[in-house]
């Protein structure tokens, strides 16, 4: 049986509902289109770092509330990674807004430790970064590795947060990224920790400027992160 079967008999007996509404929906979408333009969207880009160069900008599409939460929870945790599609398109085109003018040679996507991709099945920031980088015509790399896992960010304050992190993230294998522009994926900024410490990793490794891209933020004023 080919997949577009096993697809439409899934359709029809386990059919996905948008989060918001209820409404019946195609399996790789997070939304009705009804409450896609009603989505909170995240209108200013924020920051993440200020350097002696450069200030570090996150690209987010949306506001970190309903209904958004609902289908980052069912992408992370209910084994929907086909959300990816067009929860990355999002993304990817709030990136091109907010970075009109730049120009980047490669995507990423925050790492997870070994053993927590093996159990999720897969890195959601990967999958997104993916998608960012097919719809920019972006080469994706997996230029970052987590090698030992660390205490979930959403479980600590602010301040642990900045502590849990430092050092947590290295070069993957012996990745070169001296002189190249990087856009870092992820799914959620909240402090803003996570992808700061990405960002000085690969600064102090060689990139000659990095920016980053998420599907949600907080809503908080930029210099509160």
């Amino acid at each position: 049986m080919s997949n577009r079967w096993i697809e439409a008999l899934a359709g029809m007996f386990f059919p996905v509902r948008c989060p918001y509404c209820r409404q019946v929906m195609k399996r790789d979408s997070a939304f009705c289109d009804t409450c896609r333009d009603q989505l909170p969207r995240q209108r200013m880009p924020v920051v993440i770092d200020k350097t002696n160069q450069e200030t570090i900008l996150c690209a987010a599409p949306f506001v970190y509330q309903d209904p958004v939460k609902k289908a980052i929870a069912a992408f992370k945790f209910q084994d929907r990674p086909a959300l990816a599609r067009s929860l990355g398109q999002a993304m990817a085109e709030q990136a091109q807004i907010v970075f009109a003018g730049q120009t980047f040679d490669a995507v990423t996507g925050v790492p997870l430790a070994k053993a927590k991709k093996r159990r999720r099945g897969y890195n959601q920031a990967e999958l997104l970064g993916r998608r960012v980088a097919e719809h920019m015509g972006i080469p994706y790399a997996e230029l970052l590795s987590k090698p030992k896992e660390t205490p979930d960010q959403h479980t600590l304050t602010r301040r642990e947060r900045e502590q849990n992190l430092i050092g947590a993230f290295e070069l993957a294998g012996k990745k070169s990224v001296e002189g190249i522009r990087i856009l870092v994926c992820d799914d959620i900024v909240t402090t803003g920790s996570t992808l700061r410490e990405c960002c000085r990793t690969l600064i102090q490794s060689g990139a000659a400027s990095v920016q980053c891209a998420a599907l949600a933020a907080v809503k908080t004023r930029p210099e509160q992160l």
